[in-house]
């Protein structure tokens, strides 16, 4: 069958089914196209909607390009990316559907989610411009934020708070990156709100950020001004020996200065992160610097106090599960005979952070 993306039918049965919140949780359970078609093509006629399953099941195997339509999806419905489209940025929207959200970070959890046929066929967009004039609700404060400098345990520390039971942990998710950039808190505190809209059953939201957003520590203090946060740092040694192991994508996005070793560079990179938490730090009450070392006991100590989470017994029996399991692989156990070991090159290196790093330390309030 030859069928256009768009076309009468089709755009009459997705504007129909987007204002049908009662059927997006039951119809994103259907993981084939054909299943799908099946349940929804007798509900759509029950409505004078006369479509059939081997139209939409051919609809859904079409790649999405819906235009835009000028509203919030309802609860249950994530912010899965930002698109450039002729007219502006767009917002792509996934219903979450069966997403557990147990993978270490934003973009593999909800990785399923993008090929759901419920999502393929409604295809959601609004306009990322409209994000906080449209917004169907009062903006959500999250309870915390996680700034770091990186390799200093911070998807650990998210995924031991994301497991207690009220609480929607996500690490690091893209489209928080993206409106970062273009520097608007009114728009970064839509974007955090329709994160946690997106899990309903959960009544506290924390982000761990990338480690780059600490030059961005003023805008998330003008959109979130009551919110604590906390920078996890470790020994500069330590991350070094990791990013020369493997590279983290903000080590190589500028190139060396003339002259200038990988290490030599990669200090240059994390010297400047320090220096924009220490800033971030001296001008707030809301923050606080958290030790590498301190983990896991910190976060049931120190961060989940701080953020106004109250564990259950439950929760801090699940804390405990996953600290000992490997943040970034979490099928595997802990090892830290696995972690790289700096050299003498790497401890030269990091020396040279060491006034800045007493710096930092001086906000740890243990220390």
């Amino acid at each position: 069958m030859q069928l256009q993306r768009s076309n009468p039918d089709l755009d009459r049965l997705r504007a129909w089914l987007r204002e049908r919140h009662d059927l997006h949780a039951s119809l994103a359970a259907h993981d084939r196209p054909e299943a799908l078609a099946a349940a929804l093509a007798p509900l759509a006629a029950a409505d004078g909607i006369d479509i059939s399953e081997e139209t939409l099941s051919t609809a859904i195997a079409l790649p999405p390009t819906a235009p835009p339509v000028d509203h919030w999806p309802p609860p249950g419905w994530l912010p899965a990316a930002i698109l450039q489209a002729p007219d502006g940025a767009v917002i792509r929207w996934l219903h979450a559907g069966k997403a557990t959200f147990d993978a270490p970070f934003y973009e593999e959890a909800i990785a399923p989610a993008r090929y759901s046929p419920l999502n393929r066929l409604i295809d959601w967009r609004t306009r990322l411009d409209a994000l906080a004039t449209t917004m169907p609700c009062a903006p959500v404060k999250p309870a915390g934020l996680i700034f770091h400098l990186s390799r200093c345990g911070s998807t650990l520390a998210a995924r031991m708070i994301g497991a207690c039971a009220g609480v929607a942990a996500f690490s690091e998710p893209d489209p928080v990156d993206k409106v970062v950039d273009r520097g608007d808190p009114a728009i970064l505190a839509a974007m955090v709100t329709a994160l946690a809209r997106s899990r309903p059953d959960r009544q506290q939201l924390v982000i761990k950020l990338d480690s780059w957003h600490l030059s961005a520590l003023p805008l998330f203090e003008q959109a979130f001004p009551e919110t604590p946060w906390v920078v996890l740092y470790r020994d500069p040694a330590a991350i070094l020996a990791s990013h020369l192991r493997r590279p983290g994508s903000h080590m190589v996005k500028a190139a060396p200065a003339p002259g200038q070793s990988a290490i030599e560079h990669y200090a240059a990179r994390l010297g400047d992160l320090i220096d924009r938490a220490i800033d971030g730090l001296s001008n707030t009450r809301n923050g606080i610097a958290i030790d590498y070392a301190a983990l896991p006991d910190v976060v049931a100590g120190r961060i989940l106090p701080l953020f106004g989470i109250t564990p259950t017994i439950a929760d801090l029996d699940a804390i405990a599960a996953i600290a000992g399991r490997d943040a970034k692989a979490p099928e595997a156990r802990f090892d830290p005979a696995a972690m790289a070991q700096p050299d003498t090159t790497i401890t030269a290196a990091a020396a040279t952070l060491d006034t800045r790093m007493a710096k930092l330390r001086g906000f740890n309030p243990t220390d």
